[in-house]
This record gives C-alpha cells, sequence and structure tokens, in this order.
C-alpha cells in the first residue's frame, strides 16, 4: 500500500474516531441533561410539598379560630367541612408524594425517605380526625358545662395534642424539604461541571460542535439554577410567613381570651356585689348597671369585631345599599360609646359642618361599627380629662370624619401596620386588644369606596380619617 493509501486510512481512522469521540460527547452530553431533567423535578414535587405544607398550616390555624369562635357564639360549629378540607389536602400531599416515590425507584435510600414521610402523613390524618372528635365533643361540652369548660376541654384535648403537634410535623417537613432543595441544588453544581468538562473536550476534538454544544448546555444549566434559586427563595419567603402567622395566631388567641374575659369578669364583680351588699340605694344601683353596661356593649363590639374579621376574609356579607343620613349616624355612634367615655372619664365633643341632608349610599350598621370601633380606641387610649373630638365635613364629592384624641400616640414606625389584621403596636398591647379593630375599620370603609387613614406621633395624639363618597340629590332622584 502506497503513502498515499496510508494517508487515507489515516484520515478515514481520524474520522471514524471524531465521529465516535462526538458520538460520545453526545450520549454523556443527554445523560447531563436528563439527570439536569430529573433534578428540576424533585425540585418541583418539593416546591408542591411545601405549598400544601402552607395550605395546610393555614387551613388547621382557620379551623381551630373558627371553631373557638362557634363555641364563644353558640353558632353551629363547622367541624365536617374543616375536617373535610384538611383531609381533602392530606390526600393530594400523599398523591404527590408517591409520585415522587416513583421517581427515585432507582435510589433505594431516597425512597426510603419519602415512604417515611408517607408514614407522618398517615399520622397527620390521625391527627385531624383526632381533632375533629376533640371539637365534637367540646360543643357537647359547652351545652351542659358552660364555655370555659368547653374551650379548656378543647385546647387540653384538641389544639395542644393533635393541631400542635400536626404545625410542629409540618414544620419539621418543611425544613427536610428545604434539605432536599439543597442538595439537588449541589447535584446541580456537580452536573455542572461535568457539563463543562465536556465542553472542553469537545473543543479539542471539534471547536465549532463543542462551542455550540457548551453554550447550549451552560444555558440549560443557568436557566435551572435561576428557576431553582427562584423558588428556593420563594420557599423561605413562605416560611417565613408561616412562622410569622403562626406567632399572630398565639398572640391573637392569648390577647381575644383577655379581650372576653375582662368584661365578662367585671359584669360578674358588679352584680355579685349587689346581691352581697343587699338593700342598696338606687345610686349604686345605677352605677352599677352603667358599669355592666359598658362592658356588655365593649364585649359585643369585640364579637362583632372577630365576626366582620371572619366573615370579611372569605366574601360571606354583602353591604346593604341604601342612603344613610350620615348627621344622625354620628349621633348614634356617639351616644352608644358616651356611657364608655364616662367610665373612663373623657368628654366628646362634635363639630360638624354637614348640612342636614348630608347623606351615604352603604350599610347603616357597619358604618356605625366602623365609627364605633375608631371611637372605642380614641376613648381606650385617652388620659382622664381629656376630650375626643369628632369634627365632620364635606367636599364637594365626598365628606371626611376625622377622630382625634390627645392620647400618647403612636411611633411613627408602626403607622404603615396598623391596619393589619392581628397587629398591635406596644401601647395597644399593654392596654389590651384584640388587634382587629382597624382592620375592621378600613374593610368597611373601603367596602363603601372610602379611604382610611390614621396620623400620630409620640406624645402628639392621633387622628383617624374616614373619607366617603356623598350621595347628592340628582343620584337620590
Amino acid at each position: 500500500m502506497g503513502q498515499s493509501g496510508r494517508g487515507r486510512l489515516g484520515i478515514v481512522a481520524a474520522l471514524l474516531g471524531l465521529v465516535a469521540f462526538t458520538a460520545g460527547v453526545g450520549a454523556a452530553s443527554w445523560a447531563a441533561l436528563d439527570r439536569a431533567s430529573y433534578l428540576l423535578q424533585r425540585a418541583s414535587y418539593s416546591q408542591r410539598q411545601l405549598e400544601l405544607f402552607g395550605q395546610v398550616s393555614s387551613r388547621l390555624n382557620r379551623a381551630v379560630a373558627d371553631h373557638l369562635r362557634a363555641l364563644a357564639l353558640g353558632q353551629p360549629a363547622a367541624i365536617a367541612d374543616w375536617q373535610q378540607a384538611l383531609s381533602a389536602d392530606l390526600a393530594t400531599l400523599q398523591t404527590v408524594t408517591e409520585a415522587e416515590i416513583a421517581l427515585v425507584d432507582h435510589d433505594g435510600d431516597e425512597q426510603a425517605g419519602e415512604e417515611q414521610e408517607l408514614t407522618g402523613i398517615a399520622a397527620w390524618k390521625a391527627h385531624v380526625e383526632a381533632m375533629a372528635d376533640s371539637a365534637r365533643h367540646s360543643v357537647v361540652t359547652a351545652q351542659t358545662d358552660g364555655l370555659e369548660a368547653a374551650l379548656r376541654q378543647f385546647e387540653q384535648q384538641g389544639r395542644q395534642p393533635h393541631a400542635e403537634a400536626l404545625l410542629v410535623g409540618l414544620s419539621a417537613a418543611a425544613a427536610d424539604e428545604h434539605h432536599e432543595i439543597q442538595i439537588v441544588n449541589q447535584q446541580m453544581d456537580q452536573t455542572r461541571s461535568h457539563l463543562v468538562l465536556l465542553g472542553l473536550g469537545a473543543v479539542g476534538a471539534h471547536a465549532v460542535g463543542a462551542a455550540v454544544v457548551a453554550g447550549g448546555m451552560i444555558r440549560r444549566r443557568e436557566q435551572l439554577e435561576s428557576e431553582v434559586a427562584r423558588r428556593t427563595q420563594d420557599l423561605r419567603h413562605a416560611n417565613a410567613e408561616l412562622q410569622r402567622i403562626d406567632e399572630c395566631r398565639k398572640r391573637f388567641f392569648a390577647d381575644v381570651s383577655h379581650e372576653l374575659r375582662t368584661p365578662l369578669t367585671t359584669i360578674q364583680g358588679e352584680a355579685e356585689v349587689m346581691l352581697a351588699v343587699g338593700a342598696v340605694e338606687q345610686e349604686d344601683y345605677r352605677a352599677t348597671l352603667t358599669a355592666i353596661q359598658v362592658n356588655a356593649d365593649c364585649l359585643r363590639r369585640r364579637i362583632d369585631d372577630l365576626l366582620a374579621v371572619a366573615r370579611s376574609g372569605d366574601g360571606q356579607i354583602a353591604f346593604a345599599t341604601c342612603p344613610v343620613d350620615v348627621p344622625p349616624l354620628l349621633a348614634a355612634a356617639l351616644d352608644e360609646v358616651r356611657g364608655l367615655a364616662r367610665v373612663n372619664e373623657v368628654g366628646l365633643s362634635l363639630v360638624s359642618s354637614l348640612p342636614d341632608l348630608t347623606r351615604v349610599v352603604g350599610d347603616h350598621s357597619w358604618l356605625k361599627q366602623a365609627l364605633l370601633t375608631v371611637l372605642d380606641n380614641a376613648i381606650k387610649f385617652s388620659r382622664p380629662g381629656q376630650t375626643v373630638t369628632v369634627a365632620a365635613k364635606q367636599h364637594h364629592e365626598s365628606l371626611t370624619v376625622e377622630i382625634s384624641d390627645l392620647g400618647e400616640g403612636i411611633a411613627e414606625a408602626d403607622l404603615p401596620r396598623l391596619f393589619d389584621r392581628f397587629f398591635q403596636a406596644p401601647s395597644g398591647r399593654q392596654r389590651g386588644g384584640s388587634g382587629l379593630g382597624l382592620a375592621v375599620a378600613r374593610w368597611i370603609t373601603e367596602g363603601h369606596g372610602g379611604e382610611i387613614a390614621i396620623t400620630s406621633g409620640l406624645n402628639a395624639g392621633t387622628t383617624v380619617t374616614l373619607t366617603l363618597p356623598v350621595l347628592h340629590e340628582r343620584e337620590m332622584a
């Protein structure tokens, strides 16, 4: 064989070697992409599981709150509804976990870990069933032994041993999923290293082809990393929000128990004192009845706040759309809080430039509750001897009602969160409260097409301004 023949054989051999090398690079690249797709699917399952953890936690907290509210108000308890909803969420979570087990069937350790999660889900279902049984027993206890006994029974036999255990389990499972995502990120880094090595090898064999393949792989890796990083950040935010909600829930239960117990204790104490004294003067009876009336009004407003918050969240309330005379509405609200103001030695002043026929469209009772909520706060945070001022005036298309007190005021840093449910500034926690009043007032005002705003400063008092659209005579016609 001549030299040219040997050259051609060398070229053929080189070409065959290049083809074989390229085929090997292609096969390795395909395996790396398949690995990346697998890791992304794992991350997707983890994301869905974390979403379900958050959904179950939120629904569980709401179920506990709704049941306590139903007990307190003597209303029918929707135990079957929330039990069914929680069971459905856990069934979905079980389906997702089973799908992930099928995905990792080639890895015994991973499969064992996911099967352990299934065992945990079965235990959570048992907690839900046990909590529902405790809730049903508490309804019977409320009818036979009273509200306090029912609340205590549900706390000891339902919420603490089952709801709290379920929340702890959900938190631990969320932490495991976060750890699993960290492992996926590490494996993604390893895949990245493999892809880089393949790219370098392909450059040596076929520069142009290697550049195209490497570039495509790097872009794919960056997209995967970006997606995993974004979802990981979302999961961190969701977990932080769950922790914040849990803290708010715990503080809310403590505060609302105090809010309901304090006026009840006062009413009971006043009645027991009068019964024990026997024959007393008429003025003493009047003072005692006034104290009972004021505390009963306070208790009713707290219950109205709880009902409003619960209904505003699920859209159960439709406001009436009737013409409402504003001057009589202001007078009625002030009359209703005069007893509270008298007990707290706080004066009330109405400064109004509204025409007699000033009207808005809305629901009279709900608008009055918004005014009562703000007036209640103003009186509560005023010192003896001070005056709460209500100033009302009309603009062209709207009217404003400003309710001002001369109390200690609110720090500027707390102002943006005052209308959030369950939020309380330090001064509010010292004086008691549920953190619901201003949230209810905003919901009512905005539901009537209006706005509510607050201005305050430390030792400078507080002014809450409600703005509502005015009903003109041409619209009444």
